[in-house]
């Protein structure tokens, strides 16, 4: 019996590694050695630089051995830096190639018969399948519980013509006007909220129409993108957090809360989304790796214009305008940094607080530590956005449609750069990796490209769409 129990464990266990789809470190170092900077993504699947993936196969159970080889690959006697079509480790762990068939279908080798290494192997049970994959008849036992032929169940792509703003709101088609594609915005896609439709649209610059939309359940609140690889939404009336795959436009995951979740911030350097409820006074911790609810930070009234910086993190109480701090290091303790009407943004940089208040169109800087003001300034009428750059600070108005630039250094008057008359500025975007950012104007239905090192203005692009929010991601190559 007690056999027959230790059994029972034993099995359990390895089905729950496989559920897990952690790789184990001996496989993930071996990957990581032979390609530095393949992506072995929170559900098992591995991505080479070049966009080759490989699904993994658990052994049942695995073998323990001293140091980790290539038992067999397929072709024969292949390397893996040539990526063979099938690997098998010693310890009878195996990938397999995503390969494309004669008839244009992703599937992977089929060998007649299989090794048994592949023939009992199976796929982590969490993991999300290629969209259009097959798998060959005579390994069908490696899917498990996968559901491989309703993957159009979790596929959210819309093609344009169902995306009519003609019915929600009244704006004139723009003929298009050749605006030259500035390099940071080459093999970028751009995904943009409209508040006017719950579909996020997809666009290619300098596209003036979507090249299609991802569905969702209601109007997206925030909307952040992890590593170019997967979008993170949150949506009005919904208490979850959407995790979509943008290889191949599928919701991969749906994070719960208990609580409907609003804005989203991420810790790139330690793999962390925060992510606010207001209504439960709290801010969730996601573990990006492996897209998780990992902890729950409970924080003082409606907290709102979320940001994080150098350990901290910064909030503002919509109901009271109290404005806090919450040190990370130090088991998340709080510190009351004072009362300011009407937030619209922080910025935290060198041991400064800067806070800009829409109605007032000013903007005070606080020193952090000793609370104490350093100083008040008339700004932008209606700053709606900020955005640090380096040393300097760049402020969003409204009203007027400019970018005043700061010197945080001594926080003087640097210049203005304007952006397009008429216009009404809703936010501002950097750019990944670049010194430029976005400027989205919702009332011209077009977005700017500011210089952040020269503060100038590059070029403004028109779009066929109200623009709200943008972000820039890498263009991906579909699954």
């Amino acid at each position: 019996m007690r056999k027959i129990l230790f059994l029972f464990l034993s099995v359990l266990l390895a089905s729950n590694t496989v559920f897990a789809a952690k790789l184990p470190a001996e496989i993930t170092e071996f990957i990581n050695k032979s390609y530095p900077g393949a992506e072995i993504r929170f559900d098992g699947v591995i991505i080479l630089p070049d966009n080759t993936i490989y699904l993994p196969l658990y052994p049942a159970p695995a073998r323990e051995v001293e140091i980790l080889e290539v038992k067999t690959s397929y072709p024969a006697d292949t390397p893996f830096y040539k990526k063979p079509d099938i690997v098998i480790f010693n310890n009878d762990f195996v990938l397999l190639k995503v390969i494309t068939d004669k008839n244009g279908k992703k599937t992977v080798l089929n060998l007649d018969p299989p090794p048994s290494e592949v023939r009992n192997g199976l796929l982590p049970q969490d993991m999300l399948v290629p969209r259009g994959l097959v798998i060959p008849e005579n390994i069908k036992g490696i899917m498990g519980n996968l559901k491989i032929e309703t993957q159009a169940d979790r596929y959210i792509r819309l093609e344009p013509e169902k995306n009519d703003f003609t019915k929600t709101i009244s704006y004139q088609k723009q003929v298009p006007t050749p605006v030259p594609l500035i390099d940071a915005l080459k093999n970028k896609v751009l995904f943009i909220s409209t508040c006017y439709s719950k579909n996020i649209q997809v666009v290619t610059p300098p596209n003036m129409d979507p090249d299609y939309a991802l569905s969702q359940r209601s109007i997206p609140i925030d909307m952040e993108v992890v590593d170019d690889n997967f979008l993170l939404v949150t949506s009005y009336e919904k208490t979850f957090m959407n995790v979509i795959s943008l290889a191949d436009s599928s919701v991969i995951k749906q994070i719960e809360f208990t609580t409907q979740p609003t804005e989203i911030v991420l810790d790139k350097s330690k793999n962390i989304a925060y992510v606010a409820s207001p209504e439960a006074s709290c801010i969730y911790v996601v573990n990006l790796k492996n897209m998780s609810l990992s902890q729950k930070i409970k924080v003082n009234g409606y907290c709102e214009k979320l940001i994080i910086a150098d350990n901290y993190i910064f909030y503002v109480d919509k109901n009271s305008a109290e404005v806090w701090g919450i040190d990370i290091k130090n088991n998340y303790l709080m510190k009351d940094i004072g009362n300011v009407p009407n937030v619209s943004k922080l910025v935290y940089t060198d041991g400064k607080l800067y806070l800009t208040s829409r109605t007032r169109n000013r903007l005070a800087c606080i020193d952090y530590e000793t609370l104490s003001a350093i100083g008040e300034y008339d700004t932008v009428k209606k700053p709606d956005d900020m955005l640090l750059y380096k040393d300097k600070l760049f402020v969003l108005g409204a009203e007027d449609n400019i970018v005043r630039v700061i010197d945080t250094r001594n926080n003087s008057y640097v210049t203005d750069i304007k952006l397009s008359a008429g216009g009404f500025g809703t936010s501002m975007r950097e750019i990944e990796g670049t010194h430029y950012a976005i400027v989205c104007d919702i009332k011209r239905s077009e977005y700017s490209v500011i210089d952040l090192s020269k503060n100038t203005l590059v070029n403004t692009y028109t779009m066929n769409i109200p623009i709200m929010d943008i972000l820039v991601a890498k263009k991906p190559a579909e699954l």
